[in-house]
């Protein structure tokens, strides 16, 4: 016996790998096509379920999503996947089975590596980008990946911003990123606003500040949100305090910007949320 094949009975016999799947293992790799996956499904996931049964059921449902997302690739599309991106993403997912968003951006990563149409696509890289969302995060860029799909025009509907507090002496920034989020508001703000932090510094999203879009309509939501009139009649309050106090009273501004999936992260969005 091969080192190699030494090798993987020695892994298979330590984590009790059925007989039928320790064989499968070890015969040549011509013939595993179409087997090779579920293999190493098992290989990755046998210690966990072992230790945890209660993640048995999450890893059926994990099994299911693959196969729902497999089963709408065309047949002749199917090819066989890359090692360097199905491995990875099975072996990165046992620590996310729990998490069903994160879960299902792992079947369709791993999907997406079988479909002809998007393997070329995909890459290790993605596997360490879900690493790195929150749920949350796999839901905020899952609004601006598809407003960015349905709008085709060089100006989308929806633009982007600032918003500042300033006076005739100057100012800040209270708000760096600001997208019109229905449900954002001042209790959740900083979570929003991490959320599309850890975005643009995936390399998903990109923000330009200090340049504008010529259809002003794209600003209508951000003006007329809750958040800035929120936050306006805060500010309001607080000049009452600093007007007794002879101070300058200052007044919140929203300053437009522009915004876009970056390529990189229309290719992730494709393979990872489609």
């Amino acid at each position: 016996m091969s080192e190699e094949n030494s090798f993987f009975k020695d892994i298979s016999q330590s984590i009790k790998v059925p007989a039928d799947v320790t064989k499968a293992v070890l015969l040549p790799p011509a013939q595993q096509i179409g087997k090779g996956l579920e293999d190493i499904f098992y290989l990755v996931f046998a210690p966990l379920a072992k230790k945890r049964a209660r993640a048995e059921q999450n890893i059926e449902d994990f099994k299911r999503e693959i196969a729902v997302e497999v089963a709408k690739i065309d047949n002749d599309d199917i090819v066989e996947p890359k090692l360097a991106v199905v491995g990875p993403a099975l072996e990165s997912s046992k620590y996310y089975i729990e998490e069903e968003t994160i879960r299902v951006m792992f079947a369709k990563l791993i999907a997406a590596s079988v479909n002809k149409e998007y393997a070329n696509s995909t890459v290790p890289a993605f596997v360490e980008i879900i690493k790195q969302l929150s749920s949350f995060d796999a839901q905020i860029f899952n609004t601006l990946f598809k407003e960015q799909i349905r709008d085709k025009s060089t100006s989308p509907k929806i633009g982007a911003g600032r918003i500042r507090v300033q006076n005739k002496t100057g100012g800040k920034n209270i708000v760096e990123t600001f997208y019109p989020f229905p449900e954002l508001n001042i209790k959740n703000l900083n979570q929003y606003s991490a959320s599309l932090d850890n975005l643009v510094r995936l390399g998903l999203i990109k923000l330009t500040h200090g340049v504008a879009y010529t259809n002003k309509e794209c600003y209508e939501k951000l003006y007329n949100h809750n958040l800035l009139n929120e936050l306006k009649k805060k500010q309001d309050l607080k000049n009452i305090e600093r007007i007794k106090k002879g101070l300058r009273p200052s007044e919140i501004i929203f300053v437009e910007s522009i915004w876009k999936v970056t390529t990189f992260g229309m290719e992730f969005g494709k393979c990872c949320l489609k």
